[in-house]
């Protein structure tokens, strides 16, 4: 008899449900991931209750899941971003922050590189399309003017997208990719405009 392969789903740790973390708690909770939550206190974590994250994955002290996850969403208060990065930068876990990423310049410099802080070789690329074929998602933080096409390559990939604003610097070509987003049934994401926002199986608007 042949056993079923065990699929390991990504860990990730959502911190912070204010205003920005509660678009990234949908948009997290929308993806194959095993996702984590943590606030303050317990009433702000209602929001991913309501969403059914299970309890075991909640916390008001975000220390108890820095061992078991992979990487972490921060949007907390911007005075918190350093010492956070920090932190699980030095945990060795991935790390995505909503910007700004420190209030100090000074600060922003003592989050040493991505190749300093022990992420594979294999895994860093000046080529974006060496990766393209092996990832399930693309995060486009590039040139405004890049966005149109890079968001249309990966679409056409079958790929998820979440982009920083502006989506693209024309309403025919952010039509273009909505267009192009539903009929692939992937998602698009304009990060930090709630307003651009192309799930699944959702329609425009």
């Amino acid at each position: 008899m042949r056993s079923t392969p065990l699929i390991l789903m990504t860990k990730i740790l959502l911190l912070g449900l204010g205003r920005w973390g509660a678009n990234h708690l949908r948009n997290l909770n929308n993806l194959p991931i095993e996702l984590y939550v943590a606030e303050v206190g317990d009433k702000q974590l209602e929001p991913a209750r309501k969403l059914g994250i299970p309890a075991k994955c909640l916390t008001t002290n975000y220390k108890d899941f820095i061992g078991k996850v992979d990487g972490v969403v921060v949007v907390t208060p911007a005075q918190s971003h350093f010492p956070l990065c920090r932190e699980f930068l030095e945990a060795g876990k991935d790390v995505f922050v909503e910007k700004p990423l420190t209030l100090a310049n000074e600060e922003s410099k003592q989050l040493e590189p991505a190749r300093k802080l022990n992420i594979p070789a294999a895994r860093l690329t000046t080529n974006y399309k060496d990766f393209a074929g092996k990832v399930d998602c693309a995060v486009i933080v590039t040139p405004a003017q890049t966005h149109f096409s890079l968001c249309k390559e990966f679409l056409e990939a079958g790929k998820d997208v979440f982009v920083e604003k502006p989506l693209t610097l024309a309403n025919e070509e952010s039509k273009q990719l909505a267009e192009l987003a539903l009929c692939s049934r992937m998602q698009m994401e304009a990060v930090l405009d709630p307003t651009l926002r192309y799930p699944r199986d959702m329609a425009v608007g």
